[in-house]
């Protein structure tokens, strides 16, 4: 019995249990209204699509890493499998049949790419999750969409129905619980009692060793996100079925929460051994490499530098009048301002080894606390300047208080920042009591302003670049990121202090972001607790696009600046053409994304290959 309560206290999930219970106590004292059959029973049935998505989550992280695709490849899989079940009048199992086989087509793209070419999987992920997105939005144009006689039939059986006796409300279980718990018996069953299970584990635990055990560590993986695929299939069309129609706008924006809930429930957030290039990198070998890689402009930059006169160059042809025109190209410099600098902020953390979540919360606390002093201000230029201090201390405390998690809690980099920005979200909506801060008109003219006809902040977007570039590649600072993201044992042993290092890449990442806020600020005249949440996902792509390793120690910060160029000079392009759906860009930018790292790693092979034959 005292061995069990032992082992029962060094599980992660006892703790959040009675962290859950206590909030529930608090809750049902306060309101009287927790323990009520009504609002357990709807606690039971939101709980049925997050904890569907879990097992995908859970999957991913145990044997690769993270997987932020599964709510895109829901929505996708959900409605071809909708649409074709309405068109055919097809049964309940066919409908089934033919959202999994979708899904399961996705994941075989994210297995491929990470299996073969050894990706990160939160950068693949991201990619198709952006293409997933640009088919349902740009291509099928989904909307609202009735679901099919019998699935709406079965959508309509519920097992349990409770009615309160003084309100009259009643709440239901529908039968997609029984889906969930089947899924989660499965699940556990081949995990804890099967060799497939246990391969997935191995495969997790530690890479080297499961390959000399006999286990294809490269099938394992890849056959985990084609599974993740189905599974997230099912959960869209239970969704809809929770829904009695289809929605195609409600599945995103989950995959954060569900990544969150299982690492609280006990499951590590890296699931092989290493990074991309191993466990362990000499130091002088470090140092060659980061020699060629700090240059003003790296071949990657020069590629981007191609890339973007090669779109200047089509848009002269195509849309010169249109396209090429003072107004034009100022909108382009002010729209790509924000995210462009949190773009910056994530690329630094990204060499450092780590990844900044929090960055677009960060950006809206600034903005919120800016707006707040503004208003409480009357004395005009005095007041502008306290609140751009305010927001400039806000925003390094924040990013100090990021890397103080990752860095001397040892809390790894996406759960520590997933964390911190519901914080964030969470101090932003006190502040702003849950409504828009407005600056009262009087924070504009640092949108409005230019200097020989450059929008003031497309200048400031360039200074930020400028010094952080000088910061990266001719100081002792930027030389130790760099050995950090590319082994922080190794440097550590040569005298690095990892842990200053990466509290102030987390603290650079901060300040940028506050600056970011301060322009929202500007542009909007307001600011908001839950503005731009795209821009997290957004940023991370910049930063890959421009070179950056997600595993860290390799990148190039104006790459990161000729990718958000790009980008947003393709976006406005597009813009010009108004039978083409907004929503294309986000598919562009996933198989942009994709292809740019197949690219990357077939040029790397090409020239090791090289190196080796000489």
């Amino acid at each position: 019995m005292k061995l069990k309560m032992k082992g029962l206290l060094k599980q992660t999930e006892f703790y959040v249990f009675c962290i859950i219970v206590a909030f529930a106590l608090i809750i049902q004292v306060r309101s009287g209204l927790f323990f009520t059959s009504n609002n357990l029973m709807d606690l039971v049935r939101s709980m049925i699509i997050p904890g569907i998505y879990a097992i995908c989550a859970l999957l991913s992280f145990v044997s690769t890493g993270a997987d932020v695709s599964f709510p895109l490849i829901a929505a996708l899989s959900a409605y071809i499998a909708v649409t074709l079940g309405n068109r055919f009048s097809l049964g309940v199992i066919p409908i089934f049949a033919i959202a999994i086989v979708v899904g399961c087509l996705i994941g075989c793209i994210n297995g491929f790419f990470i299996v073969k070419y050894k990706f990160n999987s939160l950068i693949v992920t991201l990619g198709t999750s952006s293409i997933c997105s640009g088919i349902l939005f740009g291509t099928f144009e989904a909307g609202r969409t009735e679901l099919p006689e019998k699935l709406y039939a079965l959508s309509k059986i519920n097992l349990v129905t409770v009615t309160n006796a003084k309100s009259g409300l009643s709440s239901s279980l529908p039968f997609t619980f029984v889906i969930m718990i089947v899924l989660y018996l499965i699940a556990y069953f081949i995990l804890n009692y099967t060799m497939a299970g246990r391969s997935v584990y191995a495969v997790g635990g530690d890479e080297v060793s499961a390959e000399r055990a006999g286990i294809n560590v490269g099938k394992v993986r890849f056959l985990v996100f084609v599974v993740n695929g189905g599974i997230a299939a099912i959960a869209g069309l239970c969704y809809a079925m929770m829904s009695y129609f289809y929605l195609p706008n409600e599945y995103a924006g989950e995959e954060m929460l569900v990544i969150a809930a299982v690492v609280l429930g006990g499951t590590r957030m890296i699931g092989g051994i290493g990074t991309l290039r191993g466990g362990s990198v000499d130091m002088n070998e470090a140092k060659k490499m980061k020699k060629g890689m700090t240059l003003p402009f790296d071949e990657n930059s020069r590629r981007l530098i191609i890339i973007l006169v090669a779109l200047l160059f089509i848009t002269g042809i195509t849309k010169s009048s249109q396209f090429l025109n003072v107004g034009n190209v100022q909108s382009i410099g002010k729209q790509l301002t924000e995210y462009g600098l949190m773009s910056l902020g994530m690329g630094v953390c990204m060499l450092s080894g780590g990844i900044d979540l929090s960055t677009v919360y960060i950006a809206n606390l600034c903005g919120i606390s800016a707006g707040l002093i503004i208003q409480s201000n009357t004395s005009g230029v005095a007041g502008i300047v306290l609140a751009c201090v305010v927001a400039l201390i806000v925003g390094a405390l924040c990013g100090i208080f990021n890397g103080f998690l990752v860095s001397f809690l040892n809390i790894p980099p996406m759960l520590a920042t997933l964390g911190s920005y519901e914080l964030y979200m969470g101090i932003s909506i006190v502040l702003s009591k849950g409504s828009t801060v407005s600056a009262n008109g009087q924070f504009n003219i640092l949108s409005a302003m230019t200097i020989f006809g450059i929008p003031f902040p497309f200048i400031l977007f360039l200074l930020c670049t400028i010094i952080l570039t000088l910061i990266m590649s001719k100081t002792s600072f930027g030389n130790k990121v760099y050995l950090v993201g590319t082994n922080a044992k190794s440097s550590k042993f040569a005298g690095i202090n990892v842990k200053k290092t990466t509290l102030c890449c987390y603290m650079i990442s901060g300040i940028l972001s506050a600056i970011a806020g301060l322009v929202s600020l500007s542009r909007l005249n307001s600011a908001k607790a839950d503005f731009g949440t795209s821009y997290t996902m957004q940023t991370i792509l910049v930063a890959v696009l421009g070179g950056i390793n997600p595993d860290g120690g390799f990148g190039n910060i104006p790459g990161i600046a000729f990718a958000v160029i790009i980008l947003q000079t393709l976006s406005s392009y597009l813009n010009q053409f108004p039978a083409i759906s907004n929503y294309y860009r986000d598919m562009i930018w996933g198989v942009a994304l994709l292809a740019v790292l197949v690219f990357n790693i077939t040029i790397s092979k090409k020239r090791a290959k090289k190196a080796a034959s000489k």
